[in-house]
């Protein structure tokens, strides 16, 4: 069975790089897919089963792991929920302050970060 990925930024450029990856990947699969609300392609097909949204909590759902690439706050808020609900989250966005590096430790110490 392979492990279902939540892919934050899935249309941005590290995110569609992911995506891809996923594809190759036998033990990997997408489970879901984020964009910010009012994206344009909200609501496109990116896999079987698997929807462009923008809601971080049901996204979370259904995943396994997440993939981080999105603005600071934005990855925040993913991060934040992803501790709510024990998803781990490997996270490539660059640009934190002091108070945002923080709060990602904070949630590291409930979830794998």
């Amino acid at each position: 069975m392979s492990a279902r990925v939540l892919v934050v930024g899935a249309c941005g450029r590290m995110g569609e790089r992911v995506c891809a990856a996923l594809e190759a990947h036998k033990a990997l699969q997408l489970g879901a897919a984020l964009e910010a609300p009012g994206h344009p392609e909200l609501g496109r097909k990116l896999a079987a089963g698997v929807v462009l949204g923008a809601d971080p909590a049901a996204a979370l759902a259904s995943a396994e792991v997440a993939v981080v690439f999105a603005t600071p706050d934005a990855t925040l808020a993913v991060v934040g929920e992803a501790a709510k609900q024990g998803v781990p989250c490997v996270i490539g966005t660059t640009g934190f302050g002091g108070e945002q590096r923080r709060a990602i430790e904070h949630a590291a110490a409930r979830i794998p970060v």
